[in-house]
């Protein structure tokens, strides 16, 4: 379903939600859960370390999951804890069917979580549930079960994990530790000869690899630092650095930019599918720079550290939790206008000339870099 289509089907269900009752909490402890979590592919990564500590609280529970494809669930298949996977149909007509059809068992779930903070439809659909529980926001949740206010400054992974402790806490479960990694996205992975070949070759360099993400989700390319100076950053450090171009098929308008510059053979931009991604952010040794974008939380949830560069939205809100990442980010009165919680989320700058990116230097994330370097001599 398009987002656009997504958004105006929703507004029609505030109405809706109005009118239905508080459910009472239940402290028997839930043995089947599904979670909600439409979209992105990024807030599905920061999600997931929640739900692991959401499924060892509990002794033999079942965890599902409702999402749609921007998610790209399949990246999440072979997640242990995570044991089915419904997505959102594309269009009205097969969503329609798809509720006649799911309704009942949804109304099997001990507990839903609906984990979104302004879309309508998922917290209509959490109400099947025997119990159910989310955010508070300006836009929702006040009919919620069990529920937490939504705080727009934490850090998105901490208040996931927030959330589901308050839930855990309500039903007498086991509280562990969070961890920020998801090696789990790699079970039942292998590499093929060709991927392992290609890490491989940075294994008797010297060198710590560089890995540059210059893109972001096609409809968010306002959130991209301009490529020339990603291009200045190439030429600044490729012969101190292995550098490695990173990117999907959103990204691959930027590959004519490293070619007229002669960078072809830096560029992987389309080459390596998201799993590869991931196993190259475990295996190689080095750090990613890169826009907010799902590449940044990838190589974080395998433990690399980021240099994030971010305009939208905050770092602090969105950018890593790993103690040895950094950021490049400048104070401005419209930052930031990435507002999940209000339903605010442009896919252009609302000012015409994303500054909030055009002032960041090249100097400023050369000296991130530089410094990266000198740490690990």
């Amino acid at each position: 379903m398009k987002l656009t289509v997504m958004k105006f089907f929703d507004k029609m269900l505030a109405s809706i939600i109005i009118f239905i009752s508080k459910k009472i909490a239940l402290y028997e402890k839930p043995k089947k859960i599904l979670i909600i979590k439409l979209s992105a592919m990024g807030d599905a990564v920061c999600l997931m370390p929640a739900v692991r500590q959401l499924y060892s609280a509990f002794d033999d529970v079942q965890i599902d999951w409702f999402t749609s494809a921007r998610s790209a669930p399949q990246l999440f298949s072979g997640i242990p804890f995570i044991h089915n996977i419904y997505i959102l149909p594309t269009s009205p007509f097969h969503l329609f069917t798809f509720l006649i059809k799911n309704t009942f068992n949804f109304c099997k779930y001990d507990l839903i979580i609906d984990f979104d903070q302004y879309y309508r439809f998922s917290e209509l659909i959490s109400f099947f549930g025997k119990v159910n529980a989310g955010f508070v926001t300006p836009l929702k949740g006040r009919k919620f079960s069990l529920s937490i206010p939504y705080d727009p400054i934490r850090n998105e992974k901490l208040i996931f994990s927030d959330l589901v402790n308050q839930i855990i806490g309500h039903y007498k479960g086991r509280i562990t530790q969070y961890k920020s990694e998801l090696p789990e996205l790699l079970i039942g992975f292998l590499p093929t000869r060709r991927l392992m070949s290609f890490v491989n070759q940075f294994s008797g360099s010297n060198k710590l690899v560089l890995i540059i993400y210059p893109g972001s989700s096609s409809n968010a390319d306002y959130r991209r630092w301009p490529i020339s100076r990603y291009i200045e950053l190439i030429a600044r450090f490729n012969q101190i650095c292995e550098i490695i171009v990173a990117g999907g098929p959103d990204e691959l308008s930027l590959k004519h930019s490293l070619a007229r510059e002669g960078y072809s053979a830096l560029d992987n931009i389309g080459s390596w599918s998201l799993h590869e991604w991931l196993w190259i952010f475990r295996n190689v040794k080095g750090f990613f720079v890169g826009n907010d974008g799902g590449l940044l939380h990838l190589a974080e949830s395998q433990g690399m550290p980021v240099i994030g560069i971010f305009g939208p939205a905050f770092y602090s809100k969105w950018g890593s939790i790993n103690p040895n990442s950094s950021v490049a980010e400048i104070e401005l009165e419209c930052r930031p206008c990435l507002k999940n919680y209000l339903g605010q989320v442009p896919n252009r700058c609302g000012r015409g000339d994303i500054k909030c990116l055009a002032d960041i230097s090249t100097e400023t994330v050369g000296f991130l870099i530089q410094k990266k370097l000198s740490s690990n001599h």
